[in-house]
Order: structure tokens, then sequence, then C-alpha cells
């Protein structure tokens, strides 16, 4: 498929790094291996590039089996 060109733009820049926007286009038979090729090729190149991968920290704090609230009501 030669048109329309595909595109890639910047979305917006957020804590865990650029939202891309990636567009390309295919015939709908090719849709599912364009989608996984456009996603390997893009975590290839920004990982070669060392750019790290976005993350999203969770902190886990224990709780008392003691306190109140905790406890069953019924």
């Amino acid at each position: 498929m030669t048109a329309p060109a595909g595109g890639v733009e910047i979305l917006e820049f957020n804590e865990f790094g650029p939202k891309l926007a990636v567009r390309p286009y295919c015939n709908t038979r090719h849709y599912w291996q364009v989608y996984f090729d456009s996603n390997k090729a893009i975590a290839d190149t920004l990982g070669a590039a060392g750019f790290p991968v976005a993350t999203h920290p969770v902190k886990l704090y224990p709780l008392e089996s003691s306190s109140p609230a905790l406890l069953p009501t019924s």
C-alpha cells in the first residue's frame, strides 16, 4: 500500500516519557502482522538507543493485622 503514508507524531510528554502516535497503514489482511512488527521495531529502536522502559512504580505497605479497621465486622 503506497498511500496514505504512515506517520509518527509525539502526542505529549508525561512522567513516563513521550507518548507516540504511530499510524502505519496497510491492507486489512496484514493488519496484525504490521501491528506486531511496528511495536517490535519501536521497542528494538528505543532499546538500542538506551531509552529506558517506562515503568509505573508501586510501593506496597504491610498492614497490621491487629488494626481495628481491618478486623472482620461479622
